[in-house]
């Protein structure tokens, strides 16, 4: 075995985010590591990569005699661990070579000396072939696919250990890639295994599970309740083991499945009203009164890539959005927004044209509300707290109401079950899934007549999902409309009521409930991209 951990357990304070954790990767096996957010598998990654220090246990790499813990990062990765995160950020503005100099240096004969340039292009020439990076040296990251992007990280984060890799760590690093990219970078790092590399892959994502891991471990409540192959564990029974909690006296049991409730079964804790809880925080008095007129009314839209695209949703609809990267789908959701410029077409909120020239202040105050795929850039300031990040579109609404900002930002917070339930958390200690409730809250309460969600559950965990959709689907239910853009087939069949396939720029291809509930659907939406 390359990685042995023994018993590691961790606490911070009362938090016990490991429990006696054991697990191995072996010499080239890919081990999926499951969990939703709070279940310790990014506790385990950080004690295994240096991060952090266990408070008990031992881990051994590769043979060498156990250590008790790495003090830092550096003894972690001169023992052979490599770590590639979710964001590997390449300068688009430089060469993969200088992206290359910059993570692991410039060759040269000293400080002063110019850099060795050819040297520096061998170098890299090398570790991209060596790790089936077919990339030149001298492309721009701007040129790349996303795929290729993050094979050329991988080669990155691989590229300076001359003793050998011991466990290459991949921490949810397709977290924000599209899924078909995702399973082409996927199907890259998987190779690795031919030449020995052990992979410990840590994702939300059960299709990658099924796809490439050869064993699945399930934490919950920081212990293993589940290992095995991967191969033996369907879909609903990895969301079971995840919402599962340990008994404290028991010792998790490795190779079976602990008993949970159905996934039809498991209840959604939050506000004890749901959606009719808040509903005066941020139902408009008109939403939903007239639901044969449509809610958003889409002619002849022109972008850079649509064309003539039409489209209409009425309220209380959840209308599905897919397409691949150059169909044009994803500028809609930006230009309904007002956050690009459409060069052409009509848009209508509630029978009320929008200016075509609108920017998003505009198409908010006329009801649309757009949730973005990059909560981190877009939907969330991080540095603010939860409380100023709810209430920032609306800082009029409560200037001089500090009482009544509090009081509405609880309601939310308790309908939304957003954990921690602090309004003065800040918004960069609480989960990814726990930051995308926050964005919708923010939306929600500019009392908006369609909600857009960008690809919604990007980095989320399962559990978040199902609390996100049902919280959703209630507003659709009181007369909200909803466009859901999503590139998971699975999520479109099983939340929309209709899903539109965008191809060329413009629709191609309608499918409805019915449609939608016929075994050949998440073919025809995989087809189209989604």
């Amino acid at each position: 075995m390359s990685l042995r951990a023994r018993n590691l357990s961790k606490a911070f304070g009362d938090l016990q985010a490991l429990d006696h954790v054991s697990l191995e990767v072996g010499e080239g096996e890919l081990v999926a590591l499951l969990g939703a957010n709070g279940s310790g598998k990014s506790t385990f990654a950080k004690c295994v990569a240096g991060v952090y220090q266990p408070d008990e246990g031992s881990i051994e790499l590769g043979g060498v005699p156990a250590v008790r813990r790495f003090l830092t990062p550096t003894d972690a990765a001169r023992a052979g661990v490599r770590v590639m995160h979710q964001d590997n950020p390449l300068v688009n503005s430089l060469s993969v070579k200088e992206n290359f100099g910059l993570s692991t240096g410039f060759p040269g004969r000293g400080s002063a000396a110019p850099i060795r340039w050819r040297k520096l292009t061998r170098h890299v020439q090398q570790a991209l072939e060596r790790y089936g990076v077919e990339v030149s040296p001298d492309a721009l990251p701007a040129t790349l696919s996303p795929s290729q992007r993050a094979m050329v990280a991988l080669a990155m984060t691989l590229a300076d250990a001359d003793q050998g890799v011991e466990l290459l760590i991949l921490d949810e690093v397709t977290a924000h890639i599209a899924e078909g990219d995702a399973a082409e970078f996927l199907a890259g790092a998987a190779r690795l295994r031919g030449i020995g590399i052990p992979i410990l892959m840590v994702t939300h994502r059960f299709k990658e599970v099924l796809a490439f891991a050869d064993r699945t471990i399930v934490l919950s409540g920081g212990a293993v309740v589940y290992s095995g192959p991967a191969a033996d564990l369907t879909l609903t029974e990895m969301v079971n083991l995840m919402a599962a909690v340990p008994p404290k006296d028991q010792a998790p049991k490795p190779d079976r499945v602990r008993q949970a409730a159905p996934v039809a079964e498991l209840k959604v804790e939050g506000g004890s009203g749901g959606i009719a809880e808040i509903r005066g925080v941020w139902r408009r008095e008109d939403l939903g009164e007239d639901r044969k007129r449509p809610a958003l009314e889409i002619e002849d839209l022109e972008g850079a890539l649509l064309r003539k695209t039409a489209l209409k949703v009425h309220p209380g609809e959840i209308v599905g959005l897919t397409g691949t990267a150059d169909s044009g789908v994803h500028e809609l959701p930006e230009i309904l927004a007002g956050a690009r410029r459409r060069q052409g077409g009509t848009i209508r909120v509630a029978g009320h044209e929008l200016a075509r020239d609108a920017d998003p202040v505009d198409a908010m105050r006329m009801g649309i509300a757009r949730t973005p795929s990059d909560r981190h850039k877009e939907g969330g300031v991080m540095s603010l707290s939860v409380r100023e990040n709810i209430t920032l579109p609306e800082a009029r609404r409560f200037w001089g109401r500090k009482r009544d900002e509090r009081k509405v930002v609880a309601r939310l917070i308790e309908a939304l079950n957003v954990s921690p339930p602090n309004p003065d958390a800040l918004m960069g200690t609480l989960s990814g899934g726990n930051q995308q409730k926050v964005v919708i809250a923010k939306w929600l309460l500019t009392r908006p007549r369609v909600l857009i969600l960008d690809d919604p559950t990007v980095g989320v965990d399962p559990g978040a999902r199902e609390q996100i959709f049902r919280f959703v689907g209630e507003a659709a239910e009181d007369g909200l409309a909803v466009v859901l853009l999503s590139s998971e087939p699975e999520q479109l069949v099983r939340q929309c009521t209709r899903v539109v396939a965008i191809a060329g720029g413009r629709v191609a291809k309608e499918l409805n409930r019915e449609e939608l509930e016929a075994p050949e659907a998440l073919d025809i939406l995989a087809a189209y991209g989604g």
